[in-house]
């Protein structure tokens, strides 16, 4: 064996490039699972009859292509009942898609998703991937949901800008990131998103906010939908996830405290970004993903109701106990240490924030400037 620091490099080299082989390799599996189960799940959705998650914003992509006025066609007494609470910035990038069958470019895009997120999770280890065997990725694919492409869009270089896709979600997720050249990216890539959506329409901001604010006829569909959305920091128990600013430095605390206070759907495919995040070993990993299938097994026994919104009411207890109370005693049973940018160390000391609510920097060298904090996220502290 070549012990020279030459061998040494090619060594590591090597090995780097076998194991993104690997993921790559175990990246196309899930996306093609993902993507089976998807197409499975939408092909005997269309034959019962139910309403598929997906196909508003599919048609309304195919109708913002062609420069409609999309937010006028959607909502009852409209020529398509569905309501669309989407923005331009979502519809965009679903174009491609848009004429393609409603099953099959599901399972594209939610294959490509969790591809991606198997991708982007496995970095520093294997386990992550309990992650994506759980109850809320499931349920993603079979829904059709964005969770896991916005999941990868946090974790890879350059895909930030997908978070712009959802904005409030996307800004959840943004808060785990400090390092410059991520945001520089995602900044970027959103700031073009936007723009390319204001070319074929510069009116749809206006437009969407009078949908979303009950505005014009599509006020009773927006006040339905409100109906399902709730903030899990405005459970009774919820005000507790503040306690997670006492780790404001760890990227996942930042994570569940932001996510906590976005309005979701309670069924659980929303949360799948705090299974990713959270876990910092493997048997955190396993229990979380145990955890949501028990949180599968008690909806169905209990949480489900004559009408969804008093189903979606029962169920928020549910997550808050399954999902995020676990997840902040993961948080708080580890100590505040992450990097963050020089110029908020510089601010800590210039404020004389006290030592025991400033933390301390993470070890090694660049951990004040410009570092990742999720790039070894699974052998974090």
């Amino acid at each position: 064996m070549d012990h020279s620091p030459g061998g040494q490099a090619a060594l590591v080299a090597s090995t780097r490039v076998a194991r993104r082989s690997r993921r790559m390799g175990v990246a196309a599996a899930v996306a093609l699972a993902a993507a089976a189960v998807t197409y499975r799940a939408q092909l005997r959705l269309a034959s019962e009859g139910g309403p598929a998650d997906l196909a508003a914003p599919l048609r309304a992509a195919a109708l913002f292509a062609r420069g409609e006025d999309v937010y006028a066609l959607f909502g009852p007494g409209r020529a398509l009942a569905a309501p669309l609470n989407y923005p331009a910035t979502s519809l965009l990038p679903l174009v491609p898609l848009a004429d393609l069958p409603l099953p099959l470019a599901a399972a594209l895009f939610v294959g490509t998703g969790m591809g991606l997120a198997a991708f982007a999770s496995t970095a520093s280890a294997w386990w992550p991937l309990f992650a994506l065997l759980s109850w809320p990725a499931l349920l993603a694919c079979r829904a059709g949901q964005w969770a896991p492409l916005l999941t990868a869009a946090a974790l890879l270089p350059g895909a930030g800008w997908l978070l712009a896709c959802k904005p409030n979600v996307g800004v959840a997720l943004a808060v785990q990131r400090l390092d410059r050249r991520w945001w520089t990216w995602t900044v970027v890539g959103g700031v073009a998103l936007l723009a390319a959506t204001l070319l074929r329409r510069p009116d749809w901001p206006l437009m969407w906010w009078r949908a979303l604010s009950g505005a014009g006829d599509a006020a009773a569909g927006t006040a339905r939908m409100r109906g399902i959305f709730l903030l899990p920091i405005a459970n009774p128990l919820g005000p507790l996830l503040l306690l997670a600013l006492a780790r404001w430095r760890r990227p996942e605390a930042r994570l569940l405290l932001a996510l906590a206070c976005v309005p979701q759907v309670t069924m659980g495919y929303e949360v799948l970004p705090l299974l990713v995040a959270l876990p910092r070993s493997r048997v955190q990993a396993l229990g979380l993903a145990v955890g949501s299938w028990l949180f599968a097994f008690a909806y169905a026994q209990w949480a489900l109701a004559p009408t969804v919104v008093a189903t979606l009411s029962r169920a928020r207890w549910l997550l808050i106990f399954f999902f995020w109370l676990p997840g902040l005693a993961l948080v708080l049973g580890r100590p505040n240490v992450g990097a963050v940018p020089a110029w908020v160390e510089r601010a800590l000391v210039r404020w004389r924030v006290p030592a025991r609510l400033r933390g301390r920097p993470a070890d090694g060298p660049g951990a004040l400037l410009d570092s990742d904090p999720l790039s070894s996220a699974p052998h974090a502290p």
